[in-house]
């Protein structure tokens, strides 16, 4: 928190308001490695190869859910104008359409399995 604070004060004036989601986004990220960092340092979580075919597959759904979401926000593109009452209802649907299209995709491909994840207790 105090990161992401410290980034938004020191850039405001020189970036603007945009500065602030950019913020979230690096003390976002600073704090899953952290995380990631202590879980992996105390045996807590173990990946058990990070170039396996199921994080390939990750990263394809990923690139493809974008770039469905990027094709989405075009397609709709009239509702989503600044002037627009259906924006907020638009962004929703969208958000939520490109989220079934992951998890869809993430089920056909069997991308998912609970035998991935090791967690030790």
């Amino acid at each position: 928190m105090l990161i992401n604070i410290s980034i938004s004060i020191l850039f405001f004036e020189k970036i603007g308001f945009i500065i602030i989601p950019i913020a979230t986004s690096i003390s976002s990220w600073l704090n899953a490695f952290l995380l990631f960092s202590k879980l992996s340092k105390n045996d807590y979580f173990k990946l058990k190869n990070i170039l396996n075919i199921s994080n390939l597959k990750i990263v394809l759904i990923s690139i493809i859910s974008i770039y469905s979401f990027y094709i989405l926000t075009n397609i709709f593109e009239k509702y989503l104008a600044y002037n627009s009452e259906l924006k907020l209802f638009t962004v929703i649907l969208l958000v939520a359409f490109t989220i079934l299209i992951y998890i869809l995709m993430s089920l056909l491909t069997k991308t998912f399995k609970y035998s991935d994840i090791k967690l030790k207790y």
